[in-house]
């Protein structure tokens, strides 16, 4: 079952997601086996590791970064999806995981970025 996650619009801050591929859970003893990983934040919001996205060693956990200006162009009261695609290193293997929260977006009273 996919976890319930909340964004709230105007939110700015790392995501947490552990990634499972093929029954794998990514570790940093396992890190280098990948080459690139594609998280989708909803239709609109892309972000690449190593590039855009850190990943937490001793957690095992990538951080996902959106903005505030990100977050405030998602609608109220739609339920996202956060997607994970991983390309392996020394392969032309790329494989959508599992893994997959689902992010119910939440008003905020006041739509600026402070």
């Amino acid at each position: 079952m996919a976890e319930r996650y909340y964004i709230k619009q105007g939110d700015a801050y790392a995501i947490p997601i552990s990634i499972t591929v093929n029954n794998e859970r990514i570790t940093a003893s396992n890190l280098d086996m990948i080459d690139k990983v594609e998280f989708m934040v909803g239709d609109t919001v892309r972000k690449v590791y190593p590039d855009d996205v850190a990943f937490d060693n001793a957690n095992s956990i990538f951080a996902v970064p959106v903005t505030q200006e990100e977050t405030f162009s998602m609608e109220d009261g739609d339920t996202i999806s956060i997607d994970v695609r991983v390309a392996f290193a020394n392969s032309d293997d790329v494989i959508g995981t599992r893994t997959m929260k689902k992010a119910k977006i939440v008003d905020a009273l006041s739509e600026a970025v402070i």
